[in-house]
């Protein structure tokens, strides 16, 4: 098996003014793609068939090449979790979703606003995700390209925070790139992944 690069979905100028052409371009073509080349390479001694989000799930079979699959597997899901994250079209909460964001937050703007307050505290690199916890939500931050799945939470929506997802198009204002992403939240995807993940947990799958 080898990791292909996964289609973007939308043109790279989709999300212009707010996201730009070449910072799209650039997050895509250039460093995502790297990602998926580099875990090509970090798997190829090792016998698997299995996708990166999998790798990542069962990362305590992989003593030896642990830190590489976390670097690099996790590259690669957080870049897709992304990239799907993203949407120019207006999106909503399922019910389904919104009574567990209601029962985990309080209400979707309280949840916004809890999220807006993670990416605050995140110094450097590093991810903001809304995840499934046990029966509930909640917003977590990661370091590097560390992903959810490793510790055991299950992703629904990723905010990058990495320089290079915003200081082509904002410099230092990243609080300002955190709004607009948020503008763009893909709350379609995250319906679906809600419900796939909590289907897989209720049948033993996961």
């Amino acid at each position: 098996m080898k990791y292909e690069v996964k289609p973007l979905g939308y043109s790279y100028s989709e999300f212009e003014p707010l996201i730009s052409e070449e910072t799209i371009i650039t997050h895509y073509d250039k460093l995502y793609r790297g990602y998926v080349a580099s875990l090509n390479k970090v798997v190829s001694s090792i016998n698997y068939d299995i996708s990166a989000n999998e790798l990542l799930m069962s990362i305590q079979n992989y003593p030896i090449k642990r830190n590489d699959i976390i670097r690099y597997a996790g590259g690669v899901s957080n870049h897709e979790l992304y990239f799907d994250s993203l949407t120019n079209k207006k999106t909503y909460p399922s019910k389904f979703l919104l009574d567990a964001i209601e029962c985990s937050f309080g209400s979707f703007n309280q949840m916004i606003d809890y999220i807006i307050t993670v990416t605050k505290s995140v110094f450097g690199s590093g991810y903001v995700f809304l995840v499934i916890e046990g029966e509930g939500l909640a917003v977590i931050k990661t370091i590097n390209q560390n992903s959810p799945l490793i510790y055991g939470f299950y992703p629904l929506l990723a905010i990058d925070l990495w320089e290079h997802s915003y200081f082509l198009d904002y410099v230092n204002r990243r609080d300002e790139y955190v709004k607009s992403v948020i503008k763009l939240l893909n709350w379609d995807n995250a319906n679906d992944l809600f419900i796939r993940y909590k289907r897989e947990i209720r049948n033993g799958i996961l």
